[in-house]
């Protein structure tokens, strides 16, 4: 096992119910551009409280009104990696449970790697051929988890600063349909940080994301 504390925090991206329906959803916030965007584009959330009638939710389940409305998450912010990729991040607000002490979405932002409760949830164009696309783990050092996952002779599909492959499963698990979009996707990467994420395989296949807790 990984040092503690180690945070789970996201399940993102099932084909089935995940994020089919997400980028219209966000997007009906935003009028349609008369200009060709410029990717990647960041959009941070700007939520109210959360309804009082949600406090002590702490279970998560399908889309932006869903989770926010109904089960009383916040919109922490939504990235737009290209036109084939974006991804959102959604959290309860930790002041306090669930809204009773507010915090704003500048705050929850800056605390995102340090807090439960984290949910990441992927709009794409295509639909990988795994139940899901990664979870996430943040752990206290990721050098020291690194050179434990390669003692445990875990596989380490990415490590540390390492550029990603574009031949391995991180393309596809991160939603892109083929190389291309992936590598117009690159720098929309690198800005989220991703780069200096380490991505490791479990005994399945399926992908999990490790990132330095800050």
């Amino acid at each position: 096992m990984l040092p503690n504390p180690i945070i789970l925090f996201a399940l993102s991206a099932m084909p089935n119910t995940f994020a089919c329906n997400l980028h219209n959803t966000v997007y009906k916030l935003h009028p349609i551009p008369t200009t060709p965007p410029t990717y990647p584009i960041f959009i941070p959330g700007a939520d109210g409280p959360a309804d009082p009638a949600t406090l002590g939710y702490t279970l998560n389940h399908h889309a932006l009104l869903f989770y926010g409305d109904v089960l009383g998450m916040r919109h922490l912010f939504t990235f737009e990696v290209n036109p084939h990729s974006s991804l959102m991040f959604m959290r309860h607000a930790q002041g306090g449970k669930n809204g009773t002490g507010f915090q704003d979405a500048d705050t929850m932002f800056m605390e995102r790697r340090n807090r439960e409760g984290l949910m990441e949830f992927l709009s794409y164009a295509t639909r990988p051929h795994s139940s899901f696309s990664h979870l996430g783990l943040i752990v206290p050092d990721i050098q020291a988890a690194q050179a434990r996952m390669e003692a445990k002779g875990v596989n380490i599909v990415k490590r540390v600063g390492d550029a990603v492959d574009p031949n391995s499963s991180i393309p596809a698990a991160l939603g892109f349909p083929d190389i291309m979009a992936f590598e117009e996707g690159i720098p929309g990467l690198r800005a989220l940080g991703f780069y200096g994420n380490m991505i490791i395989a479990d005994s399945d296949g399926n992908l999990l994301e490790v990132i330095q807790q800050n």
